[in-house]
């Protein structure tokens, strides 16, 4: 009885010390890993019952070409389908926009606590975006015209695509810090759902929008800036004296505030002239560029710097240094297909190189996304 007491504590303290180990992130490292679905649903906004069933047949495709070529290690990948969109980012819809997600969650030891279902962070540290008929976290490009409250028409864009093996590559890293960004457009043919705006277009945009702007910013400048009668503004100039004397400034400050001091009316002149000046500033640089440039040059893609959106332009940069401006490009369509027709893909990566998981991961599923599969499955 004494000998199976001893085993029994010796039994139950060895259970004790195992369920007490701390996990040990280098063996997390060698499982497997494991596919769950989300429980996010996209909304059936503005998709019919039948749409979102053609759609949910293309996305599965999708998981299943996939899943069927890549088998993952360490980590958990929740993937989502997302049918249904918002209808206000665009007008004229041909094609209807919908995505296929995957968030990648390391597995980790947390205070000798394993984690190997994604439920340790909140943020995934990487993602991919399969979307169709869209070019979201590309530019705001879809299936559609812009929404009519873009008022310059068009959109940005980060990089200029290059081609290689029949798709379009581009590097989204510009300015970002940590994270890696990448992207491919698979379209038909060589054809792009988006059009360069032009330097022409660019500068005939931003020069009529900048002198409406001038106009109203000098009528409020105007309007601002009251002017006090002469005898007005000396009354008020010689009660500074007195009140600054009275309070037992130096003379030589006063006579500094005497230097300094400036009329109504020459307060007004200064304050109209910086808003005039800012304004100037951009336009001289557009009509020098208007009236100096080649046709061929105005002819190429516009490309300004980062910041550049609203008032200010000092010129145009290459692609590396800055961002392009495009627009839809409605030719590229076949409007007599069904809206939820695939007519282009765009695959969007995103992780942090820091941790070698993620960067593993994702380089490990890349070729499980093949381009061509997808090109085949581009309706015409």
């Amino acid at each position: 009885m004494k000998s199976l007491l001893l085993f029994g504590i010796a039994s139950v303290f060895s259970f004790c010390a195992n369920a007490q180990k701390p996990c040990d992130q280098n063996e997390l490292s060698t499982r497997p890993g494991k596919w769950k679905e989300s429980t996010l649903k996209g909304s059936l906004y503005q998709v019919t019952a039948k749409e979102a069933a053609e759609e949910q047949a293309t996305l599965n495709k999708l998981d299943g070409m996939i899943k069927a070529g890549y088998k993952p290690a360490a980590i958990v990948l929740i993937h989502s389908n997302v049918i249904g969109y918002n209808a206000a980012i665009g007008a004229n819809w041909i094609a209807n926009p919908y995505a296929y997600s995957i968030a990648f969650k390391k597995y980790t030891c947390i205070n000798g606590k394993e984690y190997v279902n994604g439920e340790a962070q909140v943020d995934a540290m990487a993602s991919i975006f399969v979307y169709a008929n869209s070019m979201e976290w590309i530019a705001n490009i879809y299936a559609s015209d812009i929404n009519p409250e873009v008022e310059d028409g068009y959109v940005f864009m980060a990089d200029m695509p290059v081609m290689k093996d029949g798709v379009y590559h581009f590097n989204l890293n510009k300015d970002k810090i940590g994270m890696h960004y990448e992207a491919v457009l698979i379209t038909k043919g060589n054809e792009l759902p988006f059009v360069y705006v032009t330097k022409k277009e660019f500068l005939l945009i931003r020069k009529a929008k900048l002198e409406k702007k001038k106009q109203a910013a000098l009528l409020a400048e105007d309007k601002k800036n009251i002017v006090r009668p002469v005898a007005e503004q000396e009354a008020a100039k010689q009660k500074e004296i007195e009140s600054l004397k009275k309070e037992n400034y130096t003379q030589p400050y006063i006579d500094r505030y005497l230097k300094d001091y400036k009329t109504d009316e020459q307060k007004k002149e200064a304050s109209i002239a910086r808003v005039r000046k800012y304004y100037d500033t951009p336009l001289n640089l557009i009509n020098k560029l208007l009236t100096t440039s080649s046709k061929e040059d105005l002819a190429t893609p516009a490309i300004i710097h980062y910041g550049e959106t609203y008032d200010v332009f000092t010129g145009f940069v290459s692609d590396a240094e800055g961002q392009c401006l495009v627009k839809p490009n409605r030719a590229y369509y076949n409007s007599k297909l069904a809206k939820s027709a695939p007519q282009f893909f765009s695959v969007f990566y995103k992780w942090d190189d820091t941790l070698p998981v993620y960067s593993k991961a994702i380089q490990d599923i890349k070729p499980s996304i093949n381009f061509q599969t997808l090109k085949n499955m581009l309706a015409r």
